[in-house]
């Protein structure tokens, strides 16, 4: 995982009005620990899980503070999503890792709300969250209404209608959901 716990102790710190000094004596940490580059793996995420229970306490959501910094960067007619993982992606994005029975089959799924990212992975131990700037600009779109077509398009996807898959209203079904890059559909939730 990577942390960038310098600046997330200066958000902590000008959020709460504190010095590092303050707030290491309220986290009961040592400073040194930050100029220490050989930690413990242990320890680091006893520090790490200190730091962040604590902004969290103190009702401080250093993802919101990203997010807010992120859409003040974005570039006109580009799009902020936010992307839930239950670990770390290492490297490139590799479709083939994505599950086959997704709503819409394979692909890397985001979405415009860091917060419904969010709740997606929370109970997961390594969770991470990644912001995207996208451009849709050239790119070949697709969009789904909550309707029969969006519907039996998810139940097709989640295996729910394999046995239908040659009738010629599945068949036009899945035609209609392919060759695009990218999709825009409400989330089915159940």
């Amino acid at each position: 995982m990577h942390y960038n716990i310098k600046q997330d102790l200066t958000y902590i710190e000008e959020i709460l009005g504190l010095t590092r000094e303050e707030l290491f004596q309220k986290l009961k940490l040592n400073q040194n620990f930050l100029i220490n580059q050989e930690l413990d793996p242990q320890k680091e995420l006893t520090y790490l899980e200190k730091i962040y229970n604590f902004a969290f306490k103190n009702n401080i959501r250093l993802g919101k503070q990203m997010e807010m910094l992120h859409y003040e960067k974005i570039l006109p007619n580009h799009k902020l999503l936010a992307h839930g993982s239950k670990s770390e992606i290492k490297g490139k994005i590799d479709l083939s890792k994505s599950k086959l029975n997704n709503d819409f089959g394979q692909g890397f799924y985001a979405g415009e709300s860091y917060d419904q990212s969010v709740s997606f992975i929370c109970g997961f131990p390594k969770s991470c969250v990644y912001f995207l700037d996208f451009n849709p600009q050239d790119l070949k779109c697709r969009k789904y209404n909550l309707d029969q077509d969006w519907m039996l398009t998810i139940a097709f996807y989640r295996g729910s209608l394999n046995k239908y898959k040659n009738h010629p209203l599945i068949k036009n079904i899945i035609s209609n959901s392919r060759n695009y890059d990218y999709i825009i559909a409400p989330i089915a939730d159940n």
